[in-house]
């Protein structure tokens, strides 16, 4: 949301009040190139620190969801703490500060669990619990595995159209995804958007395996020659361009069981190993990203063993690699206290959709399905909102 670098971030910023620059309160416009609209639409396209924001409507809102938070949590830094009223420069880069502390608790505490699940989560120390401090010799810089294949398991995720819900949450339209690309419509609408984001905190996610959505598969950036992108083709293609280390490589390096025919394959259907017999002549030639998307999910995850290997190390290594991360012990003014810190934990994704987009219910774990004993829906004003004035 901030960018990656200078430049990008001072033209996100406003020149007071610590604030990120919006339209409508929304991302602000962004050059018309960057989205499909046609001349003449009242909508536009938007801007934000990362250019995918256009792509897909769920992005468009994770960002609006994240820039209004910002500005909610600059404004109260501006109520809270006297001493920041003064310096927009330092009012914005406090704000900052605790955001990426709390976009840090959500990813690590809410939604890595879910991929990974808990027995994955304490193999590779990821628990809140083990956390014991930064470590200079440990490299967070992103693996080549990671970013070329498994982290691309969401792709298999993606659903076929997306739902606006009424209060009701009964589903009152549908959109196909693949009318959605570069065509963030919906979200600059206060009810629309709303009627979205009730879709996206209730309905279940596709399951990842081999199938993927025609519309990333075949209709993605669908052009006026009917030619179009298929996502998974080239995520293996990507991998050989990289020049990913095999499938069967990657488990040895991951201390998993590994096979030397297709019928030992290790966690793969029957039907799936038939499949890739068909396609690679030897069980060394598989690529990452075609085997780890086959394999059945570790306990309580939702990816295989080697997708939960790669990705574990890597938010091992985000976590305990990063002298900025929000857990550190304080040792200087960069580190949070134990009072902040705990303030960022109560902080939830849940509380942060409530106060931007004026819900009234929601349950406490938006990343899961509500369930009247589980999880259950309850009152917004009931989740607990970030506590600015231990941070003054």
């Amino acid at each position: 949301m901030y960018g990656s670098s200078h430049m990008e971030i001072s033209e996100l910023r406003t020149a007071g009040g610590g604030l990120l620059q919006t339209h409508n309160n929304l991302p602000p416009v962004g050059p018309p190139d960057t989205c499909d609209f046609t001349e003449g639409q009242p909508e536009h396209c938007l801007k934000a620190g990362d250019e995918r924001v256009n792509e897909i409507l769920n992005l468009a809102m994770m960002h609006t969801a994240f820039l209004r938070e910002h500005n909610r949590l600059a404004k109260k830094v501006a109520n809270s703490c006297r001493r920041y009223r003064r310096n927009n420069n330092r009012m914005f880069e406090e704000t900052r500060r605790i955001m990426i502390g709390v976009m840090q608790n959500i990813v690590f505490y809410e939604f890595l669990p879910k991929v990974l699940g808990r027995k994955m989560m304490r193999r590779n120390g990821l628990l809140e619990e083990q956390y014991r401090g930064y470590d200079e010799s440990v490299n967070p810089s992103i693996l080549n595995e990671f970013a070329t294949a498994a982290y691309r398991f969401g792709h298999s995720l993606v659903m076929d159209e997306f739902e606006f819900m009424t209060t009701d949450y009964s589903v009152e339209t549908t959109k196909h995804v693949s009318q959605t690309f570069f065509k963030p419509e919906e979200i600059q609408y206060t009810e629309q958007a709303k009627k979205l984001l009730r879709f996206l905190t209730t309905d279940r996610t596709f399951k990842m395996d081999r199938e993927f959505n025609p519309a990333i598969q075949d209709l993605l950036f669908l052009d006026q020659n009917h030619d179009s992108f298929d996502l998974p083709a080239a995520n293996t293609q990507r991998g050989r361009d990289h020049g990913l280390a095999p499938y069967m490589e990657i488990r040895r390096a991951c201390r998993l069981p590994t096979v030397t025919t297709f019928e030992n394959l290790y966690g793969i259907s029957e039907d799936d190993r038939a499949r890739l017999a068909s396609v690679y002549a030897h069980v060394d030639d598989i690529d990452l990203f075609v085997g780890g998307i086959l394999e059945e999910h570790v306990d309580g995850g939702i990816v295989g063993p080697t997708f939960a290997c790669i990705i574990g190390e890597q938010f091992r290594r985000l976590k305990v690699g990063d002298r900025y991360y929000f857990e550190r012990r304080k040792e200087s003014i960069r580190e949070f206290d134990r009072r902040q810190i705990a303030a960022i934990k109560e902080h939830s994704l849940a509380k942060i959709l409530c106060e931007n987009f004026d819900f009234q219910y929601i349950q406490r774990d938006v990343m899961k399905v509500p369930n009247c004993i589980s999880n259950p829906t309850q009152l917004c004003s009931q989740l607990p909102d970030l506590d600015m004035n231990v941070f003054c």
